[in-house]
Parts: C-alpha cells; structure tokens; sequence
C-alpha cells in the first residue's frame, strides 16, 4: 500500500502499533492509547480543551447570525516522554459539545480517520465508483449503496484480520470463497477450519503480497485484487455445481424415456394390434 517518508512500510507500523496498544490497554483502562504515523507507537495521556465560538464567512470569528457555530477541540498530550515531541490534535467541527464525553466522542472520531479514508480509498479506487459515469441521481445512489457494501467488507475483513485473527474463517467467509483462497494458491485444503488471518493472507497473496516473514500484515490492495479473482473463482464453481445437478437431471429423464415397457404392457399392445387385423 505504500511507504512514508521514513520509509517504513505501512503494515510493519499498523501490527507493531496493534501489538504494543494490545499490551498497555489491560491495564490503562483510563488512559487513551493512540498511533501517529511516522512514530513509534506509544501510550499517551491527553488533556482536553473546548470552546464553542461562531465562525463568519471569511474564517474569522462572527457575532453575526450568519456564522457557524463552530466546536474547537485542543486534546495535548501530557507528561510527554522525555526525547519525544508532544502529540497535539487540533479539531474545529460543526458538531456541538458541550461536555467532556461529548468531546472524548469527537475526538474518538477523529482517530478512526485512517479508517474512513481506507474505505474510501476502496471505493474510489477498488471499485472505481467515479469512472462509472452514470446518467442520474438515482442511478448513482443505487451505485454507491451497493459498492459501499463491498467496501465495507474488504475494509472490516482487513481489520478482523489483525484485531481477531484467530476466528474461525467460517464466520465471515462462505465455504466457496475459503476453497477458493486455497485452490488458487496451489495449498491443500486444511482438515479443520482455518483461521480468519490465514484466509485474509491467502487472499492478499493473489493480489501481489508475497507474504514474506518480515513483510507483516498485507495492505488493503492486495486484498481487493485477491477478492476479485476469489469471486471470479466462486462463480465458476457455481456454475459448474449447477451445470451438474442440471446434466444429471437431464441424464435421468433420458434414462426413463429409454427404458422398455413391462411384459404385461407389451403383450397388451400386441393383442391390439392383432385384433385390429
């Protein structure tokens, strides 16, 4: 998916972020726990600050009945690691807070960021909703209903992956798309069923990770481009199981047009015949 400026790569930083903020949350229930790209992930403590003021046309503040009313949030980090520059989010929203939980709520919001840009990141670029050119309002709606969708799971199956990667694949995946994973990577298929990580990784891998030891967690690309040729899979094996219950039904009617007639039936007809003569 990637890399930044300090040339790490992006999913070495999300599962050493993961695994570090997984230790420390037992036992600082209090305590928000974030992860800044380009940094090391820590444990910080963070005071927040809030003011409400009306925001005119041009940026600055307004009195006036036209501005917006504005939220402006300051959450700074406090008693900062010595060596270690201090975090500071500042947030300005139209969404009221008036409390402290409302504000940890916006903030809150304001970390899962990442998220929503990968989603959108899907959408755009995995499903390329903007090339689809569509004549009408409704017709775009209905788009984008069913391409959120899509997003949505390969976002979630992204994120189960490396937060629960121990589930059973089973409970996100239906039994064509686990074969699948498996067949097309030229692997045996498990004796029992395989975790959610395993499946996620397989998939990625017919994306283009190579899913080397000190790769880490695959990125979402490789994923979308794995779930393609995984549908592309599923549907063939759809048809086939089809086309077969379909060719044996078509056998079996066959078989029962061609099969002879009783003794009693024949000898009824051949007495028919010769009372007609």
């Amino acid at each position: 998916m990637g890399r930044y400026g300090g040339g790490i790569n992006e999913s070495l930083r999300w599962i050493e972020s993961y695994e570090r903020l997984a230790e420390r949350a037992a036992g600082l229930p209090e305590t928000r726990l974030v992860q800044v790209g380009g940094r090391k992930a820590r444990a910080v403590r963070q005071k927040l600050q809030m003011i409400r003021l009306p925001l005119g046309a041009d940026g600055k503040t307004a009195a006036d009945t036209e501005a917006v009313l504005m939220t402006c949030i300051a959450a700074r980090e406090i008693d900062a690691t010595v060596g270690e520059k201090a975090l500071c989010w500042r947030l300005l929203t139209n969404w009221e807070a008036s409390t402290l939980d409302a504000a940890s709520e916006l903030v809150n919001r304001y970390r899962v960021r990442w998220e929503t840009e990968m989603l959108f990141h899907v959408l755009k670029t995995g499903c390329r909703v903007e090339a689809l050119q569509l004549a009408s309002i409704e017709k775009i709606e209905r788009a984008l209903v069913l391409f959120l969708v899509i997003a949505w799971r390969i976002a979630r199956l992204m994120r189960l992956g490396r937060t629960c990667p121990d589930l059973p694949a089973s409970l996100l995946f239906e039994p064509d798309e686990i074969t699948a994973a498996y067949v097309l990577n030229k692997k045996p298929m498990p004796k029992e069923v395989p975790t959610i990580n395993d499946v996620v990784r397989r998939i990625a891998m017919l994306g283009g990770c190579l899913a080397r030891k000190g790769d880490g967690e695959p990125g979402i690309k490789t994923r979308w481009i794995g779930m393609q040729r995984v549908h592309d899979f599923t549907d063939g094996l759809r048809y086939k199981r089809q086309s077969d219950r379909s060719g044996a039904l078509c056998a079996m009617t066959c078989v029962q047009a061609a099969r002879p007639r009783s003794t009693a039936s024949s000898c009824h007809a051949e007495t028919d015949f010769m009372s007609i003569h």
